[in-house]
Parts: structure tokens; sequence; C-alpha cells
């Protein structure tokens, strides 16, 4: 291609891009800002008249005596009525554009925008004094200092900077104001970045490649580009050397814009045409949004304008505004947002320019919020959440939507707990805490699809209710043969089946061997959780002692023991100490911080079959993932009485217990905001009270057992036989 006629193709389609905001300068409320005001009538200003039916002259009606009267009933003099004061035409409510672009979210939570660049490629900024509203930063060695403001000149195609001074275009001020200004800018602590690439109010393709590549070299993360779209029209790969010097130069220029990380926001244009009609695709250029080997079509984002509450739409595209048209590339980088925009003095710009402003300011606060978020992550957050819930909504006329900047500070994709290099339901970060305990609340951090940290309170849940019978009903089984004296101990077989008021149907079976020897007996079985039980009771006249545990039926190896118990019993029936063990992992753990254990001590007498015990237990259970341990301390009284008529065995008992729970969770924090959790240890207290009686009958090989408690009731019946 000849250069010439490749720079003809470069002025016809993207060369020269005008600038989009239609601006006023303050506008008086009477004519909404665009001082477009009717002429004043002053004939509106006099009283209502009729003709005299004779004279056909005017007559003024006196507004005084438009009011009723009555007369004196003395005087006959005519008495005038207080007229009822009019009420004063109610404050209109102006929305602006923070309230339709839903920001009131970020601000609640304390950002502003602060820490954030924001590169406005634009026109001047304006030589009076006063405006220093927000931050402009510079790079020093290019920064020309206005009133406190800098800005540098990024120099037009002849090599001659533009320059910002009075009478030149300030449309670059006004989409600051809206970006960062104090009281109307959506972020109004970020920064911004002023590059002058327009005097007039048209920008070239050199000035917003060289505008770009100055800006991201000095620090933007966000990059404001209000003119019409098109000016980032590339030779395609391969072609190079076929076009000018200038062109190449812009091509290599595009080709390190591209490796940088930022989002461009681009404003549509304001000529109502069809984006898809007008953008770049033939054989030698491109726009750069069609070129997938590059991701530059990723940071994108095309803003049109937005009207709002029309009598045919809540949300209406723009008279003014361009749309993406039926190109895919196009509508995929296509929001709506506000289509006037109010400024720091006081009026209001008009068009996509100021669009794209608001939409930059937005995406300041989202940068301060999760400053690790890339810019096709930022971009695709607003293109994702925007709305497409109102009426009329067409992809082909509003791309993705209205862009709604509230859905946007919500979890987005599946939620989930980074843990140990593994990623983690938030169900995983609760515990089920045993029944009659208040539940405890913690506050966690989890992150979304994009890795971006929210804040949830977790609370826990209540497990059913386990009271110290249901222990003693397990154990029924093993009671009776531990207890009966008979000498011909054979094996023997167990059947439970109860129901109770927080638990379906329970049924349990087993059996049991036993084996002699002179001081007590070996025993083993088939337990509950079809484990494989052995182990050795002693009992003496004034020492019981007893080690206990299960291995899995699957396996059958002493390494794989799963439960060791201990019991000891000392004293005599005034007063005997009982202490007991048990460890949920045996053998293979004996890390009480990490294993389940029980640990009991009892003090306690027992005459003529009345009892009376005090009780301190210990209860551990070891946790999975996010939940290391909960540990129960409960301190019991009970009493009651055991006795036996005939071959009746019965008894009850009376209980009172208090007990403290402690919670041990790795709670996941974000320390910093920028969607790295860590994990802080920390344990979290609940209590319960509890009492209840008991009450049990053994008849030959039957049992019965009955018991009400605070939180729970039930009865159980059993059959013990032997072979």
């Amino acid at each position: 291609m000849a250069i010439n006629s490749y720079k003809k193709t470069i002025i016809l389609t993207s060369a020269l891009l005008g600038l989009h905001g239609c601006v006023s300068n303050g506008g008086s409320p009477g004519n909404n800002g665009y001082n477009e005001g009717v002429p004043f009538d002053p004939s509106l200003t006099y009283p209502p008249y009729y003709e005299d039916p004779v004279t056909e002259e005017p007559v003024f009606e006196d507004p005084v005596n438009e009011d009723p009267v009555n007369e004196d009933p003395v005087t006959e003099e005519p008495v005038l009525e207080d007229p009822t004061p009019i009420p004063a035409d109610p404050e209109p409510v102006i929305i602006t554009q923070h309230d339709r672009l839903k920001i009131q979210t970020w601000y609640n939570n304390g950002f502003t925008g602060s820490g954030v660049t924001v590169a406005v490629l634009d026109s001047g900024l304006p030589d009076e004094t006063g405006v220093a509203t927000y931050d402009v930063t510079g790079a020093a060695n290019y920064a020309l200092a206005w009133n406190g403001l800098q800005e540098v000149q990024i120099e037009d195609d002849s090599g001659s900077p533009f320059t910002g001074v009075s009478g030149s275009s300030i449309h670059g001020d006004h989409m600051a104001q809206v970006i960062a200004s104090k009281e109307q800018g959506i972020a109004k602590d970020a920064s911004i970045l002023h590059g002058v690439i327009s005097y007039s109010g048209r920008a070239s393709q050199n000035g917003i490649f060289k505008g770009m590549d100055w800006s991201l070299n000095n620090g933007a993360q966000i990059v404001n580009l209000s003119f019409n779209y098109g000016g980032f029209t590339v030779v395609r790969d391969g072609l190079e050397s076929q076009v000018g010097v200038n062109e190449q130069d812009l091509k290599n220029v595009f080709q390190t814009i591209d490796q940088k990380d930022y989002v461009l926001v681009q404003s549509a244009g304001n000529y109502a045409e069809n984006l898809s009609l007008k953008v770049v695709d033939n054989a030698h250029f491109s726009d750069a949004i069609l070129l997938n080997n590059y991701t530059f079509k990723d940071k994108v984002l095309i803003i049109g304008a937005a009207y709002y509450d029309q009598p045919e739409c809540t949300v209406c595209l723009a008279d003014f505004s361009d749309y993406p048209g039926d190109r895919v590339e196009l509508q995929n980088r296509f929001v709506l947002a506000p289509g006037e925009n109010l400024l720091q003095d006081g009026g209001v710009t008009v068009g996509t320019s100021g669009a794209a402003a608001s939409v930059s300011g937005s995406l300041a606060l989202m940068k301060q919020r999760w400053n690790h978020l890339t810019g096709p992550e930022m971009s695709s957050i607003v293109l994702t959440t925007a709305d497409q819930t109102f009426a009329g909504y067409d992809v082909f006329y509003h791309g993705q939507g209205h862009v709604d900047m509230e859905a946007a500070f919500s979890p987005i994709g599946e939620a989930s707990v980074p843990f140990e290099g593994a990623s983690y339901e938030i169900s995983s970060l609760s515990a089920s805490l045993p029944y009659g305990f208040e539940s405890v609340s913690y506050s966690a951090s989890f992150v979304d699809a994009y890795n971006r940290d929210f804040e949830t309170v977790i609370e826990t849940n209540s497990a059913q209710y386990m009271s110290p019978v249901n222990g003693a009903v397990n154990q029924t089984a093993s009671y009776l043969s531990n207890n009966v004296k008979s000498l011909d101990f054979a094996p023997g077989h167990s059947f439970m089946f109860g129901q109770n008021s927080m638990d379906s149907a329970r049924i349990e079976m087993g059996s049991q061997m036993a084996f002699l020897s002179d001081s007590g007996h070996l025993f083993s079985g088939l337990g509950e959780l079809n484990n494989q039980a052995m182990g050795y009771q002693f009992n003496g006249s004034n020492l019981n002692f007893s080690l206990s545990g299960s291995i899995p039926l699957n396996t059958g190896s002493i390494n794989d023991l799963t439960g060791l118990g201990f019991q000891a019993k000392v004293g005599t029936p005034l007063l005997s100490l009982k202490a007991s063990q048990y460890m949920k992992d045996g053998l293979k753990n004996f890390d009480k911080n990490e294993a389940l254990y029980s640990s009991m001590i009892e003090a306690g007498t027992d005459l003529k079959g009345f009892f009376a015990k005090a009780q301190w237990i210990n209860d551990v259970q070891d946790g999975s993932l996010f939940i290391q341990n909960q540990s129960v301390q409960t301190q019991k009284l009970l009493a009651g009485y055991q006795g036996q008529l005939n071959d009746v065995k019965f008894g009850f008992s009376f209980y009172q217990e208090e007990s403290d729970l402690n919670l041990t969770v790795n709670r996941p924090v974000s320390l910093e905001q920028n969607g790295t959790l860590t994990n802080v240890k920390e344990t979290f207290t609940s209590s319960r009270e509890n009492k209840g009686l008991d009450i049990s009958v053994m008849a030959k090989n039957f049992t019965a057992m009955a018991y009400a408690n605070d939180f729970n009731k039930g009865a159980y019946i059993g059959y013990q036989g032997r072979f």
C-alpha cells in the first residue's frame, strides 16, 4: 500500500476524533443547565383579568377580593378571611450520576479512589484561578504547572505540542471534574494525570497512541479517552513494511501499550451511529478491538450515554449516542452510563464524554478496594454486572446493559475460601455445636471468582442433643456383662431400640465374647460402628480397672487402632474416686490439641443404694480444615438410688450440669483488602445449663430406660441374650 493512500484511509477512518461532551458552564435551574431558557414573558406577571360587559375595557381583578368575605353583623363592613397559605413547592430531587451508577455502597465502605491514578487524555486545563478542586499529578520532567495543577503536553502529528492556553477547549477539565472533583466527582480522592492531546476539540491517532504510552509509563491505572470511538486502528501483522515510518512507529507504540496493565474507558460518540458500520476492518487495517492475538480488546470499555424515566423507557439509549450494532466484539465491550453529569462549577456535561468519565471514576473506587485486580478483570466485572433488566433491553443498542456499581461490589461466581493450597466452600467455616449451646458467630473472609475478598458472618448451628443417658444406653450391653456375677461367661448378643424427641428411631446391635483369667477377663466383640472391640477388665475389692480399644474390621491391624479407652476406680462405698480417658485416634495420635478425647474425674459416695457424685468432664472434638477443635468443660452434680427387688433391678437419678464450650477457629481474614487472606487463630466461647431425670429398669434379659431434661426426652428398650 502506498503511504499516501494509507494516510488517506486513516484520516477518513480515525485520524481526527471529535470531543464528545456538549457542555454548559452553569445554566440556571429554570433552563436545566443547558442555556435553553424560554424568553421571559412580562404578561405572565399580571393578574388574571376580564372585559367589562358595558365598556368592554379590561377590568383587573383585585387578588385580595378573590378571597371569600364575610360581613361584620354590626358594621356590615366586609371582613376578609385570612387566605390559606399556599404550600411552597418542594425542593426538586436531583438525581446525580452517583445515583444512576449506584455508587453509595462504595462510599459507605470508605472508598473514594484514594491512591488510584486516572489519566485524562483530552484538551487542556483552564488558566483561571480557583479551579484546583482535584489532585493532578504529572511526571516532573514533562509537567507544566497552571494554578497548582500539572499536566503534560503530548506532541501532535507535526511534533508541536498542544497548548491549553486561555480560549482553548477545556473539555478535559470537565472530564477531570466528573472523575475526581471534590463535590461532584465519582472518585473524590483519585489523582488525575492530565495529558493534553487536543487544542481545538479534535485528537489525532498519533496523539492518542503517544498519550496512552505516556500515561501508562507514568503510573496511570485507568485511562479516560472521551473522544468518539475509532482511534485505535492499526496495520495488520506482517504488513508493517508496506506502510510509512509513522505508521510503523504507531504499531510499535500499540504493541508496547498492549503489554501494559490498565483499563481504557472510551466514549462511544455523539453521532447516533452504528459503530459496527464505522469500525475499520479491511485487508490492511483493523480496529485493535478486533485483533484476537492482542490483549488490548480485553481492556477496553466502550461507553454509551443513557437517559432515564422517559414515557417509553426507564433506561433509554440517548438519542445522540452511538451504539454497538451487530458486531459481537463491540457488543461485548459496550455499556451505558449517565448521559448527563454534574460538574464542580454547577454546570452539566451532556454526552458520551461525561458518561465515560463517570465510569473511569467508578473504576478508581474498584481499584482502591481491590488493588490486585488487573485491567481486564476490572473491565470484566463492569461488563458482567451491568444491568439488563430494564424494559426494552437489546444487545444491539445497549451492549451488556447499564453500569451497576452496586452489583459490581457484590461477589461474582463461586465463593470459596483458600486454605493450604486448595479452595473450599464457605460452609467449611461453620461448626456444629452440641445441642443447647448458644450460637457462636464470627466474621470471616472469602473470595469470589475474581479473587476479590469479601466478609461474611458465620453462624454455628447446633447438633442434636445427646444426654449422658444416651451414653449409658450405648454401654448397656457392656454394663450387664461386666457386672453380672456369672462364671460361665459365654458369647452373647444385644439389641437396643429407642426414640427421643431430637432424634429418629435408634437401633443398636452388637455381640461380645469374654475369656476368663485369674484376675479379670479379656473380651472382644462386634460393635455398633462395625468395629472390632477388644480389651481387658480387672475387678478387685477396692480397685476396678479396664482398658479397651477398637479396630476397623476392614483392616484388623493394631496400627489402625482408632479408639483407646482407660478407666480406673479406687476407694470404698463411703468415698470413691474414678478417672477415665478416651482418645479417638488411639495409638496413632496422642496430641490432645488434635485428637478427640474425653476425660472425667468423679468423686462420690454410694451407701445402701443411695449415691451422690460430682463429676468434672472435659471433651475435646478435633476439627477439620478451619475448625481446629472444640472443647466442652462440664461440672455435674447428680444423686439417686439403685436397688433390686427379686430379679428386677431399678434406679433413678437427678442431675444438674453447667458446661462451657470453647471453639477454636482458623478464621480467614483480609488484612490488606487485596484478595489475599490470612488465617487468624481465635477461640470463641458459649455456655449451657441443663438438668434432668433418668429412670432405668432391668429384668433378666430386658432393659428399659427413660429420661427427660431441659433439651430432650426419650425412652429405650433393650435385650441381651446368651448362646
